[in-house]
């Protein structure tokens, strides 16, 4: 596979036809649900697991989940891609025009390389302007633009992600879950509204420990490290949040990867 790719209700079509309706959901109401999944040796890593966090929440809107899924599954099925190189998958699903029945579903996929400079050297966290709105019960929703400005913020300040704050306690960043390290055992923020993580419950079903806790701005400088967990780089270490260092576990973060890549392997 090169270039970048796109499917519309179950089929390739050309990047000028990747177009939804302007009576969808989404444009009518910003009304829809994101999943990105990782391709590895030619499937979908935990798809089973983005689907059904997809399932849950279209179902807590009072919406048809199992007519979601369906145009979900079809997208995922005409989504082929190159058994020796990672891939990455970003799956739309919203509902039809109304007065019409059943969903829309718009697939982007594109090969993806792990960036491999932030497995060794780390990512630099740059904190948002504004707290984290709470909004995870949504799910994995599209309209997530406050999520986009921050990280657009961050990026254009040097770093790589946004973090966003909870009542002077971290909660979760633009694009990753986020962990840290202390008494020698993994912590995770105990803050309502963010979203549950695919990933990070694939690595506590594997019998991965991890508490839940408070980690504020005073701290920090206590921590053993953070680590961030997602879809597509699965496991990163942080090197640095708004400029201060902070103690690098990039081994932590290659042993998360390596169980990760090793389960969706036996779940062949």
């Amino acid at each position: 596979m090169s270039g970048t790719r796109f499917l519309l209700d179950g089929r390739a079509v050309a990047a000028a036809d990747a177009v939804l309706g302007a009576e969808t959901g989404l444009v009518r109401s910003g009304e829809g649900w994101v999943e990105t999944l990782r391709g590895e040796q030619g499937r979908w890593m935990f798809e089973g697991e983005h689907l059904a966090r997809m399932s849950a929440s279209i179902a807590a809107a009072g919406l048809d989940a199992g007519a979601a899924l369906q145009a979900a599954r079809a997208t995922l099925q005409a989504a082929a891609m190159d058994a020796a190189r990672p891939a990455r998958l970003r799956l739309l699903v919203t509902p039809s025009p109304r007065g019409e029945a059943g969903w829309q579903a718009l697939g982007e996929l594109a090969d993806y390389a792990p960036p491999v400079s932030h497995y060794t050297s780390g990512l630099a966290l740059r904190s948002a302007a504004s707290e984290h709105p709470g909004l995870g019960l949504l799910g994995k929703s599209a309209s997530y633009h406050w999520s986009q400005f921050a990280q657009r913020e961050a990026e254009r300040a040097g770093a790589d992600e946004a973090l966003f704050w909870w009542q002077g306690a971290v909660a979760e960043c633009a694009r990753s879950t986020l962990l840290w390290r202390e008494g020698g055992r993994w912590w995770r923020p105990d803050t309502e509204g963010v979203l549950a993580s695919v990933t990070l419950a694939a690595l506590e079903a594997a019998g991965l420990e991890v508490a839940l806790g408070s980690l504020d701005a005073s701290r920090l400088a206590v921590s053993e490290g953070l680590v961030l967990v997602s879809a597509l780089r699965l496991a990163a270490p942080v090197r640095s949040l708004d400029g201060n260092a902070l103690p690098l576990l990039a081994d932590e973060a290659a042993a998360l990867r390596a169980l990760l890549l090793s389960l969706h392997e036996r779940s062949r």
